[in-house]
């Protein structure tokens, strides 16, 4: 089974975002960040 540079940049994305969602998040922090 082959593996471009592309599909191993999306799994790549794909865990970054992941791993960022998972982080514990205090309830009173925003999800999107302040200007």
């Amino acid at each position: 089974m082959q593996c471009d540079d592309k599909s191993l940049n999306a799994i790549l994305e794909l865990i970054i975002r992941v791993s960022l969602f998972q982080q514990p998040r205090p309830f009173h922090q925003p999800i999107t960040p302040k200007a």
